[in-house]
């Protein structure tokens, strides 16, 4: 049984009565303010606006992007979007199996609808810059959690405990050039110039899955990704590895460091915190994977 109050036309006609309240015509209930201006009349404002709340649409553009490619053209934008309990449950399967290596590119195709007009397949994918991509699977975290993350962090100074709150929109500096691909790199000890691609998610793939079979040393990581991403010498023929493995030592350096330099996407590597307690100056790292956790 439910019981209320009786609202009925017999019950509302003894509360007007009892309450001196004369009930509207038609005619003129259809002339009074309702929501929105009912409570900007009662607040005795001319106007009222609720709070717009702007949900990200998903359309980002590229920090560098697809430039003249020779199979995709130019690509400047994407569209990347939530992940879901599907995605998850595929990209767990991934990790779980002897190719960990390619778990970005499937985070990837799970959250990027879109490049450019067309839809996002896997080449497409490994053909974008390790910063596009970097930059994509941020947008793809930032859909999925939220821009807020808080870090809790030790000083290595004095060893005092402090958090950090940071907004992944803005706080993460983002480095964009549109003209950086192919770099021309000067090379004083070969007396030579380089033509040098920026590494892209299938030469990321690459290392990672060489990295996979046995250990390999940092030298031998450069030697895999020069081979890979250097095309040219301007006086002579560029033979791979080869070629990689007989340049001097600070040539070698030279070209790493412009690839790291010029490598258009968020900068995660040069976030600096300030400590509460000793004003001392630190690094934060931060590493995407563990923004999905």
């Amino acid at each position: 049984m439910t019981t209320g109050t009786n609202t009925g036309p017999l019950s509302q006609a003894l509360q007007n009565k009892m309450t001196g309240v004369t009930p509207l015509s038609p005619e003129e209930a259809a002339q009074q303010p309702s929501g929105d201006a009912a409570l900007a009349s009662a607040l005795g404002e001319e106007t009222y606006e609720p709070p717009e709340i702007a949900a990200p649409d998903g359309f980002v553009a590229l920090p560098l992007g697809l430039k003249n490619h020779e199979k995709f053209g130019t690509v400047n934008t994407a569209e990347v979007r939530e992940l879901t309990g599907h995605d998850e449950e595929r990209i767990s399967r991934v990790l779980g199996t002897d190719n960990p290596w390619r778990v970005g590119t499937v985070m990837l195709e799970c959250g990027v609808d879109r490049l450019g007009d067309e839809k996002a397949t896997r080449e497409m994918l490994q053909a974008l810059t390790v910063g596009d991509r970097d930059y994509l699977l941020l947008q793809v975290r930032i859909m999925t959690y939220g821009h807020e993350v808080t870090y809790d962090l030790r000083c290595p100074f004095c060893d005092r405990e402090q958090s950090v709150d940071l907004d992944l929109r803005t706080d993460i500096p983002l480095k964009e050039d549109a003209d950086t691909n192919p770099l021309r790199v000067e090379l004083e000890r070969s007396k030579t110039v380089a033509t040098v691609w920026l590494p892209t998610g299938k030469d990321d793939e690459m290392i990672l899955r060489e990295s996979a079979k046995g250990d390999l040393t940092s030298a031998e990581t450069d030697t895999l990704l020069l081979a890979d991403c250097v095309s040219a010498l301007a006086d002579g023929v560029w033979l791979g590895k080869e070629t990689a493995l007989s340049l001097p030592v600070a040539d070698r350096s030279k070209i790493l460091t412009a690839m790291q330099e010029n490598q258009p996407g968020p900068d995660l590597s040069s976030m600096m915190v300030d400590c509460m307690s000793c004003e001392g100056e630190y690094r934060l790292p931060i590493r995407l994977p563990e923004l999905f956790r």
